[in-house]
C-alpha cells in the first residue's frame, strides 16, 4: 500500500502526541513531525516525530494496527531519515518496550538499527524479597563489613543539595538515563523515604525510592566512586526493605541493565518477573 506523508502543523500535533507521546514530551529541543495518510483505510495511518538534540535525532514512530505489515512503516521511516539528515543529525536514536512491542526490534534491525542497551523493569513479591535482601544485609553487619563511619538515614534527613548534585553527576555519565525524569532538587518531598548512606555527614550512596500504592519502587541508585562495592548496595537495599515493610508494601519494583550481572542474578533469586524491557537502538546516518 502507498500513501502520502506531510509535515505536522498546528492541530496535527495532537495526532503526534496521541500516537508517539514519548517523543513529544520535551519542549527544549527542535522537533519535527510527519503524518502518514494511507491511500485507503483510516484517514491517519501513523506518525513519526523527530526531536533534535545536538547531533542526535530521537525518533518516535507508530503505524496504526489496521494498516500495519503493508510497507507503510518503512515508508514513514525513510521519510524520517531524510528529515533527520536535512536537520543535520548524524545519528538516529530510538527506544521501545520490546516486551510489549516484540515487532519493534525486527523492524528496526531490518532498517539498520543496532540495540545498544536494554533496561528491564522487574517486579517481585515484597515479603519474599525482604527475606533475601534482609539476610544479605544482616550477614554483612555480622561480619563487620560495614565501615564504622557510615550512618544510614533517609533523604528527608540528608543534605538534599549534596545528594541531588551527586545523583545529577551519576545521571550525566549514563547515556541510557538521559531521559530520566527524576530531579531530586525539584521533587524532594516525593522521595523523602529513600535510604541514604552518610559518611561524616557526606552522602556516599542513595537508593531513590517511593511507595506507589502497595508497590515499593526503586527509581534510581548511585554510589560514589571508591564505594561501588556489594557492601554499599546491600546496605541500601536492606534499608529499603525495612522502609517497605514499615509501610506494608506488597511488591518491589526495580530496574536492571542487561549487563548488570549482579542485579540480574538477584532478580532470579527473587523470582522477579519482567514488566518492561526498554531497549535503546541507534543508527549512524553518515
Amino acid at each position: 500500500m502507498k500513501g502520502r506523508i506531510r509535515r505536522a502543523q498546528g492541530a496535527d500535533w495532537a495526532i503526534c502526541r496521541a500516537l508517539v507521546p514519548e517523543a513529544c514530551g520535551r519542549t527544549d529541543c527542535p522537533i519535527e513531525g510527519l503524518i502518514l495518510h494511507p491511500e485507503s483505510g483510516p484517514r491517519v495511518g501513523g506518525a513519526a516525530v523527530l526531536r533534535f538534540d545536538g547531533h542526535d535525532a530521537w525518533l518516535g514512530l507508530r503505524v496504526v494496527p489496521p494498516v500495519r505489515r503493508q510497507g507503510l512503516g518503512s515508508y514513514v521511516f525513510e521519510a524520517a531519515v531524510e528529515a533527520a539528515r536535512a536537520g543535520g543529525a548524524r545519528r538516529m536514536v530510538t527506544a521501545y518496550d520490546t516486551l510489549a512491542e516484540p515487532g519493534a526490534q525486527p523492524f528496526l534491525e531490518k532498517h539498520g538499527f543496532e540495540a545498544v542497551t536494554r533496561i528491564t523493569t522487574f517486579e517481585a513479591n515484597f515479603p519474599a524479597t525482604a527475606q533475601i535482601l534482609g539476610r544479605m544485609r544482616d550477614e554483612l553487619v555480622a561480619r563487620h563489613r560495614v565501615p564504622a563511619g557510615w550512618v544510614i538515614t533517609t533523604l528527608a534527613r540528608a543534605p538534599l543539595e549534596a545528594v541531588a548534585q551527586l545523583f545529577a553527576a551519576y545521571v550525566a555519565q549514563r547515556e541510557d538515563l538521559a531521559e530520566a525524569p527524576l530531579r531530586l532538587d525539584r521533587e524532594a518531598g516525593r522521595w523523602d523515604r529513600s535510604p541514604v548512606i552518610l559518611e561524616n555527614g557526606r552522602p556516599v550512596g542513595a537508593l531513590i525510592t517511593e511507595k506507589l500504592g502497595n508497590v515499593w519502587k526503586v527509581e534510581g541508585r548511585f554510589v560514589v566512586r571508591g564505594y561501588q562495592s556489594g557492601v554499599a548496595n546491600a546496605i541500601l537495599l536492606g534499608a529499603a526493605v525495612d522502609l517497605g515493610m514499615a509501610h506494608q508494601a506488597s511488591h518491589f519494583r526495580f530496574e536492571s541493565r542487561d549487563d548488570n550481572r549482579d542485579t540480574l542474578k538477584l532478580a532470579r533469586r527473587m523470582n522477579a518477573r519482567p514488566l518492561r524491557v526498554r531497549t535503546r537502538f541507534e543508527l549512524a546516518l553518515y
